[in-house]
């Protein structure tokens, strides 16, 4: 029985290495035919699932009424903030044609000067019913907007690799989930430009440095006499 085992142990590795060289063989062909294009990815993935900043408008609907609810009133607020930091172009408050609003608009329109939106950014004018299929007071303005594609739906060849590219889909959700995340999307395209550094502190310290005296702080000055 010994003999038997040993016989029989000794055959599988044989029989193992064989289907690697099968197969490593039919991979060759493939190649030589063109078939490797399949595991290819393409490109960077930031290339290939780019996300593009488009304008697109944000609505908001309110009731014709001439006091605003506390829940208005906040989602007012919250969308005069985001015009002051995203806005593009005026902000506009309109009304239904032939309704009578002018208490409503009034009401929006202090609201959003009141969170800082100048008036001479903001635009009052009638609307078509029927085009909007509504009787609300819409308040609209246009934001830059991260847009990226949908990603596909089959994988396809996610293991055979031969130049070490990704999968046909990598990098596509990373990309929405960024898209959907990002803050202000402007970002994306270039880094916000510095603000300016308060100049009372820098005078301070060319005041000091001049006078002979140190120009550290009184904690930094502290802890750098206990280190000696």
């Amino acid at each position: 029985m010994a003999d038997v085992r040993t016989a029989s142990s000794n055959v599988r590795p044989q029989r193992s290495l064989a289907r690697p060289a099968l197969l490593g063989a039919a991979l060759l062909a493939a190649c030589g035919l063109g078939g490797c294009a399949q595991f290819e990815g393409g490109g960077r993935y930031d290339a290939v699932y780019p996300i593009k900043i488009e304008a697109q408008p944000t609505i908001l609907r309110t009731p014709n009424v001439a006091r605003l609810s506390v829940r208005d009133a906040r989602r007012i607020d919250a969308l005069g903030r985001d015009y002051l930091r995203l806005g593009k172009g005026p902000i506009s408050i309109g009304w239904p044609k032939g309704a009578n609003a002018s208490a409503a608009v009034g009401k929006i329109a202090k609201r959003l000067h009141r969170v800082g939106v100048p008036l001479r950014s903001i635009r009052r004018g009638a609307y078509d019913p029927a085009e909007y299929k509504s009787a609300d007071i819409l308040v609209f303005f246009t934001r830059p907007t991260a847009v990226a594609q949908p990603c596909p739906r089959l994988w396809g060849e996610t293991i055979m690799t031969p130049r070490n590219s990704g999968s046909g889909r990598f990098g596509c959700f990373y990309q929405r989930n960024l898209a959907a995340m990002v803050a202000d999307p402007r970002d994306l395209e270039a880094p916000a430009p510095m603000t300016l550094a308060p100049a009372g502190p820098r005078l301070r310290v060319h005041a000091a440095h001049e006078m002979g005296k140190i120009t550290s702080s009184e904690e930094s000055a502290k802890s750098l006499a206990t280190t000696k």
